[in-house]
């Protein structure tokens, strides 16, 4: 007679622990199904699976559970995860608490004053305190230099017109090629000075001629430049609360030598504005001289445009003013 078996078939969770799997493959039985088996198999039918998968005896016996670490792969894997596990968690408790001794040590630095980390610092070396460093005694500023402004700006201003006789400034002439050879003889020469929105002042003027010339405003000669072609003349010329003009009679003394005119001048206005004007193809020329050329109302019709001249011929000869704050009235 056979034995009872000792297992619930209602039991769905019992018939899965004893499902095979694929490290423990149960074989089919190859013997015949007892009753006990056949009620087995109908239990396990009942649940939509298949019997052939469950090994049984002929007494429909199920083997005993296998527990989960009984293979050595599975142990092997379970351990190197557990042993990840405590690493990681050790790892992150050392840095915590380096993190926080460093932010502790960081926070009573930043707290004490230099001598008390010094202080500290030879207290744990071992070390005698320094001898602290004798404070030097206050000195007191020297007074700055104090300038005369009227100078300064006389100062600032000739060099502003000596940057532009130098950069922008040209010779000229009433014909080309005087930089190489001229006709003796005077050629006059006339500019009208540019309108501000205020009444004009002043006008600091550079001026140089090959061979010498005077220079007039509004028909008035404010200079006469007798010296050294090579010479160039600074000069403080008054301008009319008007409009001005410019004319300028140069003078060639020996034919057959180079023979040319340059100008700049800086010009004020009663509101402190300026304006730079220099010697260009702009100016106006005509020879001889005739009856009037200073002054404003004077025709120009049959003058002509001044020709600029190469200069190479003047390059690093003349002899600029080195002191801007006195200018030539008559030279």
């Amino acid at each position: 007679m056979d034995e009872k078996v000792p297992v619930s078939y209602s039991d769905p969770e019992r018939l899965i622990a004893y499902a095979p799997s694929s490290t423990h493959p149960s074989p089919r039985p190859s013997y015949p199904p007892s009753p006990n088996s056949s009620r087995l198999s109908a239990s396990i039918r009942s649940y939509g699976w298949n019997p052939a998968l469950f090994a049984v005896d002929r007494n429909g016996r199920l083997p005993p559970p296998r527990p989960i670490l009984t293979h050595w792969r599975t142990k092997k894997w379970v351990v190197i995860g557990i042993t990840i596990l405590v690493f990681v968690a050790v790892a992150g408790i050392v840095a915590g608490i380096t993190v926080g001794v460093l932010e502790r040590r960081h926070t009573s630095l930043a707290a004490s004053t230099p001598n008390e980390v010094s202080s500290s610092f030879n207290a744990s070396n071992n070390m005698p305190p320094p001898t602290p460093l004798p404070v030097p005694p206050t000195q007191e500023k020297s007074p700055q230099p104090q300038f005369n402004s009227t100078i300064d700006d006389a100062i600032i201003t000739g060099l502003q017109v000596a940057e532009a006789f130098n950069q922008h400034a040209s010779w000229i002439w009433n014909a080309g090629g005087a930089d190489v050879s001229a006709p003796s003889g005077s050629v006059v020469f006339s500019k009208t000075l540019p309108m501000g929105k205020a009444n004009a002042t002043t006008a600091l003027v550079l001026l140089a001629a090959d061979d010498h010339c005077q220079l007039y405003n509004n028909g008035k000669m404010v200079a006469n430049k007798t010296s050294l072609w090579s010479r160039v003349n600074l000069l403080n010329v008054p301008l009319d609360p008007g409009p001005n003009m410019f004319a300028v009679n140069a003078t060639n003394s020996h034919g057959g030598n180079p023979a040319g005119l340059r100008v700049s001048a800086l010009i004020t206005y009663a509101d402190n504005s300026t304006d730079m004007m220099w010697s260009n193809e702009t100016w106006r020329a005509f020879q001889p001289p005739p009856e009037g050329f200073a002054m404003q109302n004077i025709d120009d019709t049959d003058w002509e445009d001044a020709i600029v001249l190469g200069g190479s011929i003047w390059a690093g000869r003349l002899v600029m003013p080195t002191n801007f704050t006195t200018t030539d009235t008559t030279t």
